[in-house]
């Protein structure tokens, strides 16, 4: 009598703990996707012409990997008004730098850079933005 109590109390805790640790359905992003960092600099009084240099810097945080990908710089005005656009390729570094031309006014500028991954890669896009007075 002992051992059936004994069998049936063993199958009843076992029973429990697999339906208790069970496998949750959880919705995790996908293993493949690598995310990724933008950090933006802007340098008013860059290079000879003391130009303005925007530079953007689209990192990988979890490896050494270089992200694949175009960076697209835009600098506008405080109203909205697009004075400078710019898209430029990051095929082999994680570094994308640019002189804008010489604005005509002192009011604040934004400027914003944006990373899109390359098609079939695993990297995910990015932005980052900030303002400047000249």
């Amino acid at each position: 009598m002992k051992k059936i109590v004994l069998a049936t109390v063993a199958i009843l805790m076992t029973s429990l703990g697999t339906v208790a640790t069970g496998a949750s359905a959880q919705a995790d992003p996908y293993v493949a996707d690598i995310p990724t960092n933008c950090r933006l600099k802007i340098d008013n009084r860059a290079g000879k012409a003391q130009q303005t240099r925007v530079l953007g810097l689209v990192e990988v945080p979890s490896s050494r990997l270089k992200a694949k990908g175009s960076v697209k710089i835009v600098v506008k005005r405080k109203n909205g008004t697009v004075l400078y656009v710019k898209t430029i390729d990051l095929s082999s570094g994680r570094l994308a730098k640019d002189f804008t031309p010489r604005f005509k006014g002192r009011g604040p500028y934004f400027a914003k850079i944006k990373f899109s991954p390359r098609a079939g890669t695993v990297f995910t896009g990015c932005s980052k933005a900030g303002t400047y007075r000249l």
